[in-house]
């Protein structure tokens, strides 16, 4: 695989522009970036991606192109060919200095390159560079009612996008204070952006004052929209919030469902006009029924809005906008409950400037009486309009062009906000953010910064695991954060140069590229400067390359560990970090200082890199602590549960009560404090299910009826179909295989009745693969997977990233030549890039069957099972079991296999004639265990038994509930039902788990959502805590553990972390037959509560920079044995913090663990808050001294 790698490394920079429409725009981009010089008095413009001239910027070209009455100014428009935007781009094809430039075109890039102003409504791609010489406006697209940025939770890279556009720009336009707060807060931009946030009203809203009646109108007559003149008009602007177009259809078929009720009712006093997202008009416009009420596209909101009599929205920010007509808002937000688990919103529905509804009679009713609407309304409305359009006067426009354009200002209509420019600008690259000690380490440094004399940007690759997400989300809130995506803009012959530096490292200074480093910085970073650049990480060539070009007045590279030795460090069979410190090390020279994170450290890379820097360059800084966080007195409780989310889910049902009868209904979900009940009569049985959610023991559907949406209905009263097939469509399409880690392969076509997983698909990512055929079903898009001609399963469509240049989209069609001709060439090629993965193909399964129950053993034996599907792959011992719970069947080439589930939930795998099993007859008990934590009881009376056997005959007795009990064993029942053996007052008795809910005051739940009761307190509890990797040599400490434990028979060892080791480490375990007293907790989001109810911490690395998990065991006031390694001795000051083992082995740990456990021993008291403080300062020294200055 080596040698297929360097191949295609080798090749990739040449065919890229060749092969990748992709790679021929950046190529082309990057050649105009380089050779275009700016024209003056030229304005590019760009709306909603190309895809309409509206907005902002139609606003401000319309008044520029207004005044310009000499033609001074030249105006290029962005577009994407559609027959909305022929229609359009006709009405100024006799105009001079207008230009329209199709997306992505040869002219596009030319112009997006020399343009002098550039003009944005929301964002410019991935490889759009602006020059220092251009301007950029941002004029953004409304004021948010939903949350936006960083406070959207999940993934902080959403907006990765958004935030490199906003710190580009030059000017960020705001119509109100609470935009402006939206930029500073939400996107994180205050005292970090350094263009200026220009907050006096919105350029669209001035069209909306301004609006030619007759000429929109005329407009929308173009359109063959149905108008009646004599008629006022109601518009509905519903926004989109699904993340698949599979319902797309059923959205729009809704939409014209409710207008056309609305317009039974109100369709002789009003038009009912409706204004889609953008996202949904194409499936829009391919209904018939709703194309004579469909506002086009293409058509600027704002002036539609000045013709518009009464607003009907519900997310949607063209509300806002509204206010300035005085006339009636109603919010219709049937779809609330699908989505407010997901993301939240700035305002309550009470404090919206108009009735919410929920049920489309209840929006009917509020229509019918607008002028009570008004009433009610009238004080929400006003202190809206005072808040948020308070700048709106029609004359917004012109006071923007007068500020940017010839610097005059009003001070009463403009507020201007800019960073503040005491701060010193600290640029950190952090890592990979993963959980390890770089990690801890960068995040306790920046929750140490002064944010009042400091202001922090992180630029860091987007997060792709859950770990890197909660490590990003909890940085301070006051750190800015960029994201490296797409690709750098570098052209064929710059990306062999940068292969050539990365793969050789820097042979000749004269050589390296730096101007193009500092082009990606540019992309990255946008217009900002930095007093100091820190690669913190320090094991990243590419970062080390970026960070050199940061336009910095310094640069720091911090070294972790001994750097020379990680250099040789093998990781089975490989150097693994080999050529990336070989290449960072040849740009030693070029930072400004060296920071290994203690004297010894220093000393040992000072020594061993000589040649590579000058001796002054390496200095010092000791890693700081977060004692507050270690000593419990802040913290996150890592037990919380999550609220109860709505699971979206669309079924076909039917209604199992009789017709005549009215059933109980409610308008949003039942456990929503808005919620109202009312009695609902059904006409007919057949309905449709959006949404259910699980409260208590009761289901609860969200259901529509006739594409019109009712409410909420208890479970009972239907009959839930499986999904069906709705449409087959042959199709051409090429792209490569997107799965996600835990994403499965199916058998066929997702939610069918039918679909079983076949395993995990991860191994197929990014592997090319032609689509011919599209099954759709009321939930979702699935294609059949073909790999080297086996059939593999069905994907959802969404797990397919489809090529720019090699999907064909046409149909009926044959392919063209050239296409097929290019797929030829590049599937091969991706074969043997991913020959190794795709090994796995011959154990993928074929056949499944879905059975999800317990099955008996019939000699009860020890169950051996392997780890993959596959008879080569490791093995585990599962123990003597008399029953096993069994997930599926499946077949593969190697024969017919059992899966089953373990405790922990995983899935291992047993050929079937190698375990006999059948069914269960009687239930019985599967697995019995011992544990130690404590529970809350949730019921006011529960059950309780006095015994198993009583428990398996369900023969129990009915009492009061206990607060909080203790747990002292559990047992799982061949029904799959888990019981939980208690102290309840002076007897024993057991009680169904489902009862109750872990205390938070016995235990935590891991990241993988398994709990760990703390450790019992009577007993002798070892702990270690860090990544499983062969450097830290958790191996070593298991082998020692068992010795002290055959030898004194007590003791319990906690494991805590994760990482690659974990295998090795189950199976030392297993060896030496200490299952039972060894436990792997894993990562934990706060481990120092439960490092804290240990007794002795031990560490055994190889080697370290400064552990800091010395530190932090020093700070909780815990005996310490180590290995004794430089940096090990340095933090434990020779002893003095904890005991050094004479020898770095197993025998040398075991004689620390005997002598550390003897009553009475004790080491000095460490004093972690003067310690933080001293590292903290010491940092701080660094920031502001020239190499010459720190202390060495």
């Amino acid at each position: 695989m080596g040698i297929t790698n360097n191949i295609k490394r080798l090749v990739t920079p040449g065919l890229k522009p060749v092969l990748s429409q992709s790679g021929k725009i950046v190529d082309t981009y990057t050649h105009y970036f380089k050779t275009e010089t700016i024209e003056k008095n030229t304005f590019f413009y760009e709306s909603r991606d190309g895809q309409s001239m509206t907005d902002s910027p139609l606003a401000i070209f319309e008044y520029l192109y207004q005044k310009d009455v000499e033609k001074n100014y030249q105006h290029i428009w962005s577009y994407v060919a559609s027959k909305e935007m022929d229609t359009i781009r006709r009405n100024y094809q006799d105009a001079s200095n207008i230009t329209f430039v199709e997306r992505d075109s040869d002219a596009y890039l030319k112009w997006l390159n020399k343009a002098e102003y550039l003009i944005n409504n929301a964002t410019f791609q991935a490889y759009v560079t602006i020059k220092p010489e251009q301007t950029y406006i941002n004029t953004w697209h409304g004021t948010p009612l939903k949350t936006m940025g960083f406070d959207i939770p999940g993934n902080p890279s959403g907006s990765q996008n958004v935030v490199r556009n906003f710190y580009m720009a030059d000017y960020l336009l705001s119509p109100n204070a609470h935009t402006s707060k939206m930029f500073l807060d939400s996107f994180r931009l205050r005292d970090g952006f350094e263009g200026e946030i220009l907050e006096s009203g919105y350029p669209r809203i001035d069209q909306t004052f301004a609006t030619n009646h007759d000429a929109i109108l005329k407009q929308l007559f173009q359109f063959k929209l149905s108008i009646d003149l004599g008629k006022k008009i109601m518009l509905y602007t519903p926004t989109w919030k699904g993340s698949s177009t599979a319902n797309a259809r059923n959205d729009v078929e809704q939409i014209h469902h409710e207008m056309a009720r609305i317009r039974e009712e109100m369709g002789d006093e009003y038009n009912i006009l409706v204004k889609v997202h953008p996202f949904l008009y194409k499936k829009a416009l391919e209904y018939a029924p709703l194309q004579p009420y469909l506002v086009p596209d293409s058509l600027d909101t704002n002036k539609i809005l000045g013709l518009v009599d009464v607003l009907i929205t519900d997310y949607s920010s063209i509300f806002f906008d509204y206010l300035v007509t005085n006339r009636p808002i109603l919010f219709y937000c049937w779809d609330d409950d699908l989505y407010t688990t997901d993301r939240g919103q700035y305002f309550t529905y009470d404090e919206l400037p108009g009735p919410v509804s929920f049920t489309i009679e209840h929006l009917i009713a509020e229509l019918k009486d607008l002028e009570a609407v008004k009433t009610k309304s009238a004080a929400n409305y006003q202190r809206f309009k005072a808040e948020f359009t308070n700048y709106d006067d029609g004359c917004s426009t012109e006071r923007y062009l007068d500020y940017i354009l010839e610097r005059k200002h009003d001070e009463q209509m403009m507020t201007i906000i800019r960073r503040d420019t005491a701060k010193k600008k600290l640029l950190f690259y952090p890592g990979g953010m993963m959980n390890n000690g770089i990690t801890s380490s960068l995040m306790n440094l920046i929750q140490n910064i002064d944010f009042s004399i400091y202001d922090v940007t992180c630029v860091i690759d987007r997060p792709r695991t859950k770990a890197q997400m909660d490590n990003i989300n909890a940085l301070p809130k006051e750190t800015h954060l960029l994201f490296r995506f797409s690709h750098p803009n570098f052209e064929v012959k710059e990306a062999y140069r940068d292969l050539w530096i990365t793969s050789r490292g820097v042979k000749n200074e004269e050589k390296y590229p730096q101007e193009i480093y500092e082009r990606e910085c540019l992309r990255l970073l946008g217009k900002q400067h930095f007093d100091v650049a820190i690669d913190f990480s320090g094991y990243s060539f590419y970062w080390a390359k970026f960070m050199l070009a940061a336009p910095t007045y310094r640069r720091l590279c911090f070294m972790h560990s001994d750097m020379a030795a990680d250099r040789e460090r093998v990781v089975n069979g490989r150097k693994i970090h080999k050529v990336n410190l070989t290449g960072l090390f040849s740009v030693y020279n070029k930072f400004d200082e060296l920071v290994s994170v203690s004297e010894i450290t220093r000393d040992t890379n000072r020594e061993k890199l000589a040649k590579y820097a000058p001796t002054e360059k390496f200095v010092y800084t000791p890693n700081t602590i977060n004692p507050e966080r270690i000593l419990g007195i802040v913290g996150t409780n890592s037990t919380q549960a999550d609220s109860l989310k709505t699971i979206q889910q669309t079924r076909e049902a039917q209604l199992l009560t009789s017709l005549s009868e009215e059933i109980e209904l409610y308008t949003t979900r039942p456990d929503f404090d808005y919620t109202q009940k009312f009695n609902h009569q059904f006409y007919h049985p057949d309905l449709l299910t959006l949404g259910f959610v699980e409260i208590g023991d009761k289901t609860y559907y969200k259901i529509s009826q006739d594409n019109q949406y009712i409410g909420w209905i208890d479970g009972e009263k239907l009959d839930v179909y499986d999904d069906r097939i709705i449409s087959k469509e042959k199709v051409s399409y090429f792209g490569s295989i997107a799965t996600r880690y835990n994403q499965d392969i199916f058998s066929a076509p997702l939610g069918l009745a039918n679909s079983t997983s076949l395993g995990n698909a991860r191994y197929l990512r990014n592997t090319y693969v032609k689509i011919n055929q599209v099954i759709t079903t009321n939930t979702t898009q699935s294609v059949p997977i073909v790999v080297k001609g086996q059939h593999v399963g069905w994907l959802a469509l969404s797990s397919v990233r489809m090529s720019n240049r090699f999907n064909f989209t046409k149909q009926n069609a044959r392919v063209p030549f050239k296409i097929r001709l290019a797929r030829g060439v590049l599937t091969p090629l991706n074969r043997l890039k991913n020959h190794s993965e795709l090994k796995k193909l011959k154990y993928q399964a074929t056949e499944a069957v879905e059975l999800n129950h317990f099955m008996k053993v019939v000699a009860p034996q020890e169950v051996i099972a392997h780890e993959e599907l596959n008879s080569e792959s490791p093995t585990v011992s599962l123990g003597v079991l008399p029953a096993v719970f069994v997930k599926y069947t499946r077949k593969n080439s190697q024969g017919n296999w059992w899966v089953l589930r373990k405790l922990d939930g995983r899935s291992v795998y047993v050929k079937r004639e190698k375990l006999p099993l059948v069914d269960v007859i009687e239930t019985e008990v599967a697995y019995q265990q011992a544990e130690h934590y404590e529970v809350n009881v949730l019921p006011e009376q529960l059950t309780i038994y006095a015994s198993e056997e009583m428990l398996l005959k369900d023969e129990g007795t009915l009492v009061q509930k206990l607060e909080t009990v203790e747990v002292v064993q559990s047992l799982i029942t061949t029904d799959d039902v888990n019981y939980l053996q208690v102290k309840w007052g002076e007897r024993l008795v057991w009680i169904n788990e489902d009862q109750t809910e872990k205390s938070d005051a016995s235990g935590v739940i891991n990241h993988q959502g398994d709990f760990l009761a703390y450790p019992d307190p009577n007993e002798l509890n070892f702990v270690t805590m860090g990544r499983l990797s062969q450097e830290k040599n958790q191996v070593m400490l298991v082998e020692a553990f068992a010795k002290f434990y055959r030898e004194n028979k007590r003791g319990r060892l906690y494991i805590i972390g994760a990482g690659p080791e974990e295998e090795t480490l189950r199976a030392k375990i297993a060896e030496e037959n200490i299952k039972d007293e060894v436990v792997l907790v894993g990562q934990l989001a706060n481990p120092f509560s439960y490092m804290k109810r240990c007794d002795i911490f031990i560490l055994t690395s190889f080697y370290e920079g400064q552990p800091m998990v010395l530190l932090e065991a020093m700070t909780l006031d815990m005996n310490i044995i180590s290995t004794d390694i430089p940096a090990c001795r340095y933090v434990l000051e020779d002893g003095a913090y904890g005991y050094l083992a004479k020898t770095n082995d197993s025998d040398g740990i075991k004689a620390g663990m005997q002598l550390v456990s003897q009553p009475g021993t004790t080491f000095k008291e460490f004093k972690p808050y003067d310690y933080n403080q001293e590292a903290v300062a010491q940092f701080y020294t660094l920031l502001e001294t020239t190499p010459e200055e720190v202390t060495l």
